[in-house]
């Protein structure tokens, strides 16, 4: 599922970044550039598949691709938590790109799934690679709304990165997330994805 529009703002001000790792203004000022792509690796790790919770945390546009629909018209599940469809489009059996009307599909934004509509079924596909494509919006909203507990998160990778990296810089790496950003993250993995 590739990432269409990134987040228009990370999930932890500056102010917040600068408190949380007791900087004082001017080195804050002096380091911001390095701060902030920090900022959002860090971000990027606790959203991703791989050690993150598999979500995305600030409204952000994702596209699903799969080959074709499921055989056995089950549903599709999307990166969450999922705020909306924009489309579903589907290359049909003559080639032609199809935009499925959104009355023959159940958006079900509570587990961040797209479903066949009541007695529908998937449109038959053309045997093509991602012959089927559903642009969506997913995350918790505003940066606001991120759940306290992942900036938490967000804010140990930050700054382990920003203890050790001159340690990074040599060679050495610490463990890639801290463990107890990894517990912070548990209640809100997405275990579909793994």
């Amino acid at each position: 599922m590739p990432l269409k529009t990134p987040p228009a703002v990370e999930p932890i001000t500056d102010a917040e970044l600068q408190a949380y790792l007791g900087m004082d203004a001017p080195d804050f000022a002096a380091r911001l550039d390095v701060l902030h792509s920090n900022l959002t690796a860090a971000r990027q790790l606790c959203e991703s598949d791989g050690e993150g919770a598999g979500i995305a945390f600030v409204t952000q546009t994702w596209t699903y691709y799969a080959d074709a629909f499921p055989s056995d018209n089950t549903q599709i599940n999307l990166r969450g938590p999922l705020q909306s469809v924009s489309s579903v489009k589907f290359i049909d059996a003559s080639g032609t790109l199809q935009t499925l009307n959104p009355l023959l599909y159940q958006v079900d934004t509570i587990k961040s799934r797209i479903l066949p509509g009541f007695e529908q079924s998937w449109p038959q596909t053309r045997a093509v690679a991602n012959a089927v494509q559903v642009e969506y919006i997913c995350g918790f909203g505003n940066a606001a709304a991120v759940p306290e507990m992942i900036k938490q998160a967000i804010k140990l990778v930050c700054g382990q990165n920003e203890r050790y990296q001159t340690v990074i810089e040599g060679g050495l790496r610490p463990l890639d997330m801290p463990n107890a950003a990894k517990q912070l993250l548990r209640p809100f993995i997405d275990y579909r994805n793994r």
